[in-house]
C-alpha cells in the first residue's frame, strides 16, 4: 500500500513537477530530515501588495460541562509548557504558541507567521457566514459533471 511517502518521492523526484501547495514549515521539515539546506524554495500568495498565507491553527480546549474541568486545566497547563511547546516544532512542524522559545535554526527556511498577512483575518465570521451557500452552490456548478 502507497502513502504519503511515496507520494512525496514521487513528486520530490520527478523535474516536471514544479509546484507543490504544502505549508510553509516544509522546508524546515526537509532541511532536518535531509541535513541538508532544502532544494524547494517557499512562497506566500502575493495579492495588493502584500504576501497572505494560511495559519494552520491546532488548539487545545476545555468542554463545556464536561466531568473533569481541573484535570482539563492541568492538562492544558501541561501542553503549554516549554519542554511541550519545544517538542511542537520538530514533531508537528507547526511554530509553537509561545514566543518566548527559541525555535531550532531549521526554521529559518520556513515561512514565519510574522513576515506575512494571515489569510485567516481576511474574512469575518459575518462574511463568511452570509457568502457560504453561495460560495457551496458555485463550488457544486463548478465540480459537478454533466
Amino acid at each position: 500500500e502507497e502513502g504519503w511517502t511515496e507520494a512525496w518521492s514521487a513528486w520530490s523526484t520527478d523535474p516536471t513537477k514544479h509546484l507543490l501547495v504544502s505549508y510553509g514549515t516544509d522546508p524546515a521539515y526537509s532541511a532536518n530530515y535531509l541535513g541538508t539546506e532544502p532544494d524547494t524554495a517557499i512562497a506566500a500568495f502575493h495579492y495588493q501588495d502584500n504576501d497572505w498565507a494560511w495559519m494552520q491553527v491546532e488548539g487545545v480546549g476545555l468542554v463545556k460541562n464536561g466531568p473533569n474541568p481541573e484535570l482539563g486545566k492541568a492538562f492544558i497547563d501541561f501542553c503549554l509548557n516549554a519542554s511541550v511547546q519545544t517538542e511542537i516544532s520538530l514533531n508537528q512542524w507547526m511554530f509553537p504558541v509561545r514566543t518566548d522559545l527559541t525555535l531550532p535554526s531549521v526554521f529559518d527556511y520556513a515561512i514565519h507567521p510574522n513576515e506575512v498577512s494571515i489569510l485567516n483575518t481576511l474574512l469575518n465570521r459575518t462574511e463568511i457566514a452570509e457568502q457560504l451557500q453561495s460560495w457551496l452552490d458555485q463550488y457544486d456548478s463548478v465540480m459537478t459533471p454533466g
